[in-house]
């Protein structure tokens, strides 16, 4: 599984340099990934507990703000991505990191990226709002065999962290 991770993290950097590339997964990869079709509702309850986890301990307010799912829609609960100051996002992403949660940046503003910008010649200021999100979003841990103490732990030391 390791090596699944490992190769969706190199697609995921290769599609931000090389956009309308296609990286298609190869028969084994296939193979590990479709044993999990059949156990997708267990596996989202579980990423819906943990979800309701951080949005019980995070919604207050403050310099943390909660991305809002839209009503009557069945959120995939793929990333719990969180909003928080962008001059201090960086610093609170390399903190987070070196308490040993990881935590990643998974939007970026795409007219930023290298392609659009050689292709299409966007600058930066294009697109504030985009800007302003993309450098504003930390995505935090959430996969199924999180425990309550290891979210327990995320939420303390983000409390922590974005204080300081």
């Amino acid at each position: 599984m390791k090596h699944i991770l490992s190769f969706l993290c190199i697609v995921a950097i290769l599609s931000l340099f090389f956009a309308g590339s296609a990286f298609s997964l190869d028969n084994i990869q296939a193979a590990l990934l479709v044993g999990q079709i059949g156990r997708i509702e267990d596996l989202w309850g579980k990423r819906d507990r943990i979800w309701r986890m951080y949005e019980g301990s995070l919604g207050n307010g403050g310099d943390i703000t909660l991305l809002k799912t839209v009503p009557n829609a069945r959120h995939a609960r793929h990333l719990f991505t969180i909003l928080v100051p962008q001059e201090s996002r960086d610093s609170l992403l390399w903190r987070l990191q070196d308490r040993g949660i990881g935590v990643a940046v998974n939007y970026r503003p795409i007219h930023l990226l290298k392609y659009y910008q050689e292709t299409f010649g966007y600058q930066k200021g294009a697109y504030p709002v985009a800007e302003h999100i993309g450098n504003s979003t930390i995505s935090l841990p959430l996969y199924p065999s999180l425990t309550d103490e290891e979210v327990t732990f995320v939420i303390k030391v983000l409390l922590e962290e974005i204080h300081k």
